[in-house]
């Protein structure tokens, strides 16, 4: 199976350079990122930018004062301030000549991006348009003649843009929300659009650091994970389903002036309770919007909401995402049981986005299951804004990788699993570029895992041996010692074992020692014929060990009692 996946991945490897190498050769005019307007448009933005959020804007203007196209990600939880990096990237576009394409993949969101980039855009006498299906005929016909002569200066829209009548007369700049919502045919498009223009992708969904790792020189990454000044947690609440506790959730929210998502995932039913919310709440205008209606009707009841004609959105999870609504700051989720923990980070994603105190109400019966239990419980937990990049939840993480990678390859992701997946991808993109990196080999006849009686739940022990294989060296198998201390009483020793067995692992790298063989009796340590280990190293060896013999290209020892941990001593002194 990893033969196979490795297989395949060279495919990917040989692309990503290919693409990498395509777009180093194509020039184009540097663009100039500092000059007196752009500096007044930078003081204009209303907060205080976070670090993050300053590092990634440094990131694009060293991008766009290169003669090189920008091909950037740009990955920031949601409300991170992901669009204002987006904006200054624009704005430069626009004072350089250029104009600039903003594509969503919701109409909604399409409707969103237009007023905020106009709020910050028009100012400053930038013509912003937006171009989706809630425009006529004959409007849509206006709007793409002045996009031909240069009129509009940005296109906010939905993939309506990539039509073949979308003409610019001077494309300098695509921005590309959330890509991986796009289908086959549209990213055809977009790569062809894309070739000489400079490109930022902006997504919510997680990049762990194996695949930044290895992407690092490939595409570029700017990760947004600091919170924005003054937002503050959304708290959360988990309850069992009760009249009492929404009739006070929601009459709190509305006499602050606010709105309420209402989420009920049954089309069959949703009516029913629209009526039942009615009756507890005559005053209140009541908005509903689920999947088997058609889009236009969808975006009607949506854009109310948005426009704050609705009070409360009675809806199944297809707000899940892409909807900023600052007013609406109260959700209540029925059967909060039923739901993933994504799925629940996102819809919990919909409120506190501004600086109001915002809630959150997970309703669910009387009797849940254990893994529903253990869901609502990490979600309780995850309450921190920025918490989604660290929710290494496996289908968001598959997800992003196919959306970077710009490949479809769930199938083989979910076959060895992500982590391994990566690290087989960083060894074929090694291999392509001619620097193959061996890791050091360790084999151990010793008893060294983690027993059965010690941690009874299997997945609890996979989830051990997960972290431990993450691990990049020694440190961090140290702290996941102490971490794994402080839960359970008195590690065995065979459990001590592995854990040692795997610093050793990390501590042979780059030492010169290719391979470490512990049997019973005696030990070998293998040496690189290029690279032999240094003579202090070998010495200290020597030294501190029951040596058998010393050959020109291995040493023997023998095994005797915590032969591991002296190995270790040596190697990390070395260090």
């Amino acid at each position: 199976l990893k033969k196979k996946v490795k297989n395949s991945l060279k495919k990917v490897a040989q692309d990503l350079i290919k693409l990498y190498s395509e777009r180093n050769s194509i020039k184009r005019d540097p663009f100039t990122v500092d000059d007196e307007i752009i500096t007044e448009f930078e003081k204009s933005f209303p907060y205080v930018e976070t670090s993050d959020q300053m590092k990634a804007i440094i990131d694009i203007k060293k991008d766009l004062s290169s003669e090189k196209p920008m091909e950037r990600v740009v990955c920031g939880d949601v409300g991170f301030g992901k669009t204002e990096v987006a904006l200054r990237a624009v704005f430069i576009a626009v004072m350089n000549g250029k104009q600039a394409a903003v594509l969503t993949p919701t109409t909604v969101l399409s409707y969103q991006h237009t007023k905020n980039f106009r709020e910050r855009l028009e100012p400053f006498g930038v013509k912003v348009e937006n171009l989706s299906r809630l425009k006529s005929k004959k409007e849509i016909q206006i709007l793409l003649n002045d996009l031909n002569e240069g009129k509009i200066d940005v296109i906010v829209g939905t993939h309506r843009i990539l039509q073949d009548d979308v003409k610019f007369k001077n494309l300098g700049l695509l921005v590309i929300d959330e890509e991986h919502r796009f289908g086959v045919r549209a990213k055809e498009k977009i790569r062809q659009i894309k070739k000489d223009v400079d490109t930022i992708y902006m997504t919510a969904t997680p990049i762990p650091r194996t695949l930044n790792m290895a992407l690092s020189g490939l595409k570029d990454l700017s990760i947004i994970k600091t919170p924005p000044e003054g937002r503050v947690e959304t708290k959360t609440y988990v309850s069992v389903f009760d009249q009492n506790v929404i009739k006070k959730a929601v009459e709190f929210e509305l006499k602050r002036n606010g709105q309420v998502f209402f989420l009920h995932n049954r089309i069959q039913t949703i009516y029913d309770r629209a009526e039942w919310l009615k009756r507890l709440f005559p005053k209140a205008n009541i908005g509903i919007a689920h999947g088997k209606m058609k889009p236009k009707q969808i975006e009607k009841v949506i854009l109310d909401f948005i426009q704050g004609k609705t009070d409360i959105l009675v809806s199944t999870s297809i707000i899940e995402t892409g909807i900023d609504i600052p007013t609406a700051n109260t959700l209540i989720v029925e059967r909060a049981d039923l739901f993933g923990l994504a799925q629940l980070y996102h819809l919990r994603g919909r409120v506190g986005r501004g600086s109001v105190q915002a809630y959150c109400y997970l309703l669910v019966p009387p009797e849940i299951s254990k893994d529903a239990q253990k869901r609502l419980d990490a979600i309780m937990r995850l309450t921190r804004p920025g918490s989604g990049l660290k929710i290494s939840v496996e289908d968001m993480q598959i997800r992003g990788a196919g959306n970077i990678l710009g490949v479809e390859q769930s199938g083989h992701i979910k076959a060895v699993g992500y982590d391994f997946y990566i690290k087989l991808l960083q060894e074929a993109i090694n291999e392509e570029k001619g620097q193959i990196k061996t890791e050091p080999i360790v084999q151990v006849d010793l008893d060294s895992y983690i027993p059965e009686e010690f941690i009874k739940d299997p997945s609890e022990r996979m989830n051990i041996y997960m972290a431990v294989s993450k691990a990049v060296d020694t440190e961090e198998i140290e702290k996941i010692k102490d971490y794994l201390k402080r839960f359970y009483s008195g590690l065995p020793d065979v459990f001590n074992l592995y854990l040692d067995i795997e610093k050793l692992k990390r501590a042979l790298k780059g030492t010169g020692i290719t391979k470490a063989v512990i049997k019973k009796n005696t030990g070998s340590l293998y040496f690189d014929n290029q690279n032999p280990p240094e003579p202090d190293l070998l010495k200290e060896l020597l030294k501190n060990l029951p040596i058998k013999r010393l050959y020109p290209d291995r040493l023997e020892f023998e095994v005797k009692d915590n032969i591991v941990n002296r190995l270790l001593s040596v190697l990390e002194m070395n260090c």
